[in-house]
């Protein structure tokens, strides 16, 4: 009986992650498989959960992979696919970012990202939607600002309100 009831927690990872459209784009293999240009390097397998889409309405698919090959020094990346015709178009892509792969289902998804600033630090959460093929910002859930002894007297980044500017020149804000 617990074989049972852990083959179901599988599958309900599987279906809640969209680990099929994940192997439909390639992001993950059910067994290893060589990235192509050389090296040691394999794609994520679908079974060790470093990969999820999110499907939002009414035909949105956003794919996040969390390895060391898919994620840089400042993060990983959101990709945001729509589907149409039975394919899977790429239309906008979000760098520098991270994502709870474990967060619930919703019509958003929770973004992350961090800054470091003169003598400061800061996090912040964003919840992410999309409109005509785009991520955009519809609010910022959380922000903190961590300072050290050496903290800038001219930081600009003491409350969210830079973000604002940042995000609206990256056109991820609706107003």
């Amino acid at each position: 009986m617990l074989l049972s009831c852990s083959y179901n927690n599988a599958q309900e990872i599987q279906n809640s992650y969209n680990l099929d459209v994940a192997r439909e784009l390639g992001l993950c293999y059910d067994d290893k498989k060589l990235m192509s240009g050389g090296g040691d390097f394999y794609y994520p397998l679908c079974s060790d959960s470093s990969v999820r889409v999110f499907f939002l309405e009414p035909n949105y698919y956003v794919a996040y992979v969390d390895d060391m090959l898919s994620c840089g020094s400042c993060g990983c990346q959101l990709e945001l696919f729509k589907k149409d015709d039975n394919k899977y178009i790429l239309v906008d892509v979000w760098h520098c970012c991270g994502v709870d792969l474990r967060q619930d289902f919703t019509d958003y998804i929770l973004v992350h990202d961090d800054e470091n600033g003169p003598g400061c630090f800061t996090t912040h959460t964003l919840k992410a939607k999309v409109r005509s093929d785009r991520f955009y910002i519809e609010e910022i859930t959380n922000y903190e600002h961590n300072m050290s002894d050496n903290h800038a007297d001219f930081c600009y980044r003491e409350d969210s309100l830079w973000l604002i500017d940042t995000y609206k020149s990256e056109n991820r804000l609706l107003k």
